[in-house]
């Protein structure tokens, strides 16, 4: 034990001394010295930062004066997660190390040790301090959270590392459902924040109107619920809820499973390979059926989708499940049972389905970019500019009709469950939702069109440049985040305003009953005239030319 302590200390000088080099050729001294420098200084700026947060928040609340010293604590202490197998492998010389070892995995758990002990060590001038103050305020009850911090970083550590080595599909398919959990989480907490606070607003609008009794009303309800948040100790509150001595229990019980995990971590796991439904399989395979000799570049890429979905990196179920769904079904939980208007129903349903449909295109785009980030494009440069018959439409064409069939499928599963989700909290029938169902299906080619816009847009500039392409990805290209923010602007405008505008609707309660209609309506116009705006390319149809031809 003694050794490995050693080790890691050893570890910590060497990995210190690419920040120490400069304070020792400046000040003419050795490592040691110029080490325990820097590390005071950064103690001296945790304890400065310590007693600004207690100035600026301790006479407001001690409750949010803590909690900013836990949140200060678990971002420090939990940069550990983001070491990646490779970057620690390169860091501590493993393919160099391990071959005085006789067994590969059990040496790289020891450095998945010594990372971990390394990393506290770095860590301790700012987490020592905020450790300190945190006991002293909170006593026994913070200290215990502390642990279970600490074990709950270590389990996740461990637990980051053994994910790669799973290789059956169901085991990796649990935990992307499990992943969704925070996405829900979120859009559960921020909806229920935001309906409170219309809620309130709304109940005073009623009593005294838009007046300065309004105005005062809402003050006064805003400090009774400051002088709550004073009188909250949410340390006591959790002793009271569940004890110290019992958090420390757990956090022991963590810090075991974390023990156990990394028994299970392999030095080289192989990645699961995931491969497309066989149903979904068929539908991109019917793409091939009656293809005329000019849609040869269309045959291109259907190949390269088949190719590509027999050893997919990714699970395809987070085609079927996006992130997106999760976060609107949280927010609906929270806000669809304060709604008994109809017509807020139809707007809001709208909104979400060109979510949902946006996220399932980009999740697409993502899980097959040799397609539709025309990366296979960048790399076959030189037969597109040799080809005589081959025009930039015929790129696009191939991308837009393989994209906007596959996407079909996994929209209209989304949809339904979100369709399922209002039909709970609706008190009409659930047809009545049937205008945005065709709202949406008018405009679906469209947002098919602005989902690829940006891509095809870069690639054009590039492959018409007449210069040697050495770019794998349009998205290494200078200028693309410019054009992608200049192509979104006016579509990312109007769809902030709209939401800002119906908050601000709802809060002041500036329209009501039918007059939602007339909203719903315009916000339909004007939806429908910025999707076709903004699926425009400006890029001239011609031929990919080489320079000096």
């Amino acid at each position: 034990m003694l050794a490995r302590m050693n080790l890691i200390m050893l570890f910590y000088r060497n990995l210190s001394a690419q920040r120490t080099a400069l304070v020792q050729k400046k000040m003419q001294i050795d490592h040691t010295s110029a080490l325990i420098l820097i590390e005071s200084f950064k103690v001296f700026l945790s304890c400065l930062v310590i007693a600004l947060l207690y100035k600026g928040l301790h006479s407001i609340s001690p409750t949010v004066f803590i909690l900013s010293l836990f949140v200060l604590y678990l971002i420090n202490t939990s940069m550990v997660l983001f070491d990646s197998v490779e970057r620690i492998k390169m860091k501590y010389n493993y393919d160099y190390l391990r071959l005085s070892n006789t067994s590969d995995d059990k040496f790289f758990r020891e450095i998945l040790v010594y990372n971990y002990g390394v990393r506290l060590l770095l860590s301790m001038p700012t987490t020592i301090p905020l450790a300190v103050f945190i006991s002293i305020f909170a006593g026994i009850g913070g200290v215990s959270v502390l642990l279970l911090v600490n074990s709950v970083i270590l389990f996740l550590y461990t637990l980051i590392k053994v994910i790669p080595g799973v290789t059956k599909q169901w085991v990796q398919s649990t935990l992307l459902v499990s992943s969704r959990i925070l996405p829900f989480a979120i859009g559960y907490l921020f909806m229920s924040i935001l309906v409170k606070l219309i809620l309130l607003s709304r109940s005073e609008i009623h009593i005294y109107g838009f007046s300065m009794n309004y105005m005062l009303a809402m003050n006064h309800r805003i400090d009774q619920s400051e002088n709550l948040v004073r009188k909250l100790n949410l340390l006591n509150v959790m002793s009271q809820m569940m004890g110290s001595w019992l958090c420390i229990a757990c956090a022991i019980f963590v810090a075991l499973l974390a023990m156990l995990l990394l028994l299970n971590v392999k030095s080289n796991s192989v990645p699961v390979q995931y491969k497309l439904y066989s149903w979904y399989v068929t539908i991109i395979q019917s793409l091939l059926k009656n293809m005329s000799s000019s849609e040869a570049y269309k045959y291109k890429d259907v190949c390269l989708l088949l190719n590509t979905g027999r050893e997919l990196d990714k699970d395809p179920l987070g085609i079927f499940l996006p992130s997106e769904l999760f976060l609107l079904a949280g927010a609906n939980l929270a806000l669809l049972l304060y709604i008994h208007n109809v017509y807020v129903y139809l707007f809001l349903f709208l909104v979400q389905i060109y979510m949902l449909v946006t996220g399932v295109l980009r999740t697409l785009c993502h899980l097959f970019p040799g397609v539709f980030r025309f990366e296979s494009d960048c790399h076959n440069w030189i037969p597109l500019r040799l080809s005589e018959r081959l025009n930039f439409s015929d790129v696009l064409a191939s991308k837009y009709i393989i994209l906007r069939r596959m996407a079909l499928y996994p929209c209209a599963t989304t949809t339904v469950l979100l369709m399922i989700e209002f039909s709970v909290y609706m008190r009409t029938a659930i047809f009545v939702l049937l205008p945005d169902f065709i709202i949406i299906g008018l405009l679906y080619s469209p947002i098919v069109k602005r989902i690829l816009r940006t891509d095809y847009e870069v690639f054009c500039i590039l492959a018409s440049s007449g210069e040697v392409m050495n770019l794998s990805s349009v998205k290494e290209y200078s200028g693309y985040q410019a054009i992608s923010t200049a192509n979104s602007l006016f579509h990312r405008a109007i769809m902030y305003l709209t939401v800002l505008s119906s908050l601000v609707c709802a809060f002041f309660v500036l329209i009501r009953g039918f007059q939602w209609l007339w909203y719903d309506l315009a916000f339909s116009f004007a939806f429908a005239i910025v999707l076709l705006l903004s699926s425009r390319y400006y890029t001239k149809e011609r031929k990919v030319i080489v320079k000096g031809s």
